[in-house]
């Protein structure tokens, strides 16, 4: 039995006939910052870009199949990894089973060793510096004002709020404010893409009255809103530094 594996965009590397090998480099993102050297100045000033860069993983792997089809598994890797469309696909680690990652894989991949040994795979992705817990993608629906929810992670989430109702209504989480003005049946606020839409993606912007838009703050959010023909359902997508 194959205890440790990836999978990526549903597909299990054990499935392709590919044993992880227990020498993975892990490596945390790096801020993206840009060094500014002044004339008469020591040093540098730094200026951040206020986000994290992707990361470039490598994953080897062993064929534990020696009467597999070498053809076969290239030929599987191609369509389930490689020819996938252009974006970034849910990639899940066995030994973080919590967590949702965001990877691509577009590089060109290995299969290496001599014909009567096991061939040695190398695979590479390029990994969102940011994972997401499973949990956080459970829908939270408040029918009433003052409740709340818990931030379990480190890092400030961008969820995904839809409010149901029509009219105006001004939304609060904690102390942040976030308006809306002649809503017509509900509005979807994707608050990472910074959108504003219907359920059939059709965009609502001229809805939206202030900026930024809301975050869930790190520990207890409070939620507010002032109108009670509203309801909120919020989809947390909490989320942590890979």
């Amino acid at each position: 039995m194959i205890s440790k594996y990836i999978i990526y965009n549903g597909v299990r590397s054990s499935e392709l006939g590919l044993r992880l090998v227990d020498d993975i480099t892990f490596e945390s993102p790096e801020k993206d910052v840009e060094l500014i050297n002044i004339d008469g100045v020591n040093g540098s000033k730094i200026r951040s870009k206020q986000r994290l860069n992707v990361i470039s993983k490598t994953f080897p792997f062993k064929v534990y199949n020696f009467n597999v089809d070498i053809q076969d598994i290239i030929g599987k890797l191609n369509v389930t990894y490689l020819n996938q469309e252009d974006k970034w696909h849910d990639f899940e680690l066995s030994w973080d089973p919590d967590y949702i990652y965001k990877a691509y894989c577009y590089e060109t991949f290995s299969i290496e060793g001599s014909l009567k040994a096991r061939k040695k795979c190398v695979i590479n992705f390029k990994v969102h510096p940011v994972k997401f817990r499973k949990n956080g993608f459970r829908k939270f629906v408040f029918m009433r004002t003052g409740d709340y929810l818990v931030n379990p992670e480190k890092r400030e989430a961008k969820p995904l709020i839809k409010l149901v109702g029509s009219g105006d209504v001004t939304l609060n989480i904690n102390s942040q404010i976030f308006r809306l003005k002649g809503v017509q049946g509900h509005i979807i606020i994707d608050c990472e893409s910074q959108s504003a839409s219907w359920d059939n993606k059709e965009a609502q912007y001229d809805k939206v009255y202030s900026y930024p838009f809301p975050k869930l703050e790190l520990g207890k959010n409070l939620i507010n809103w002032d109108n009670s023909n509203f309801r909120v359902e919020i989809t947390p997508r909490w989320e942590a530094n890979v």
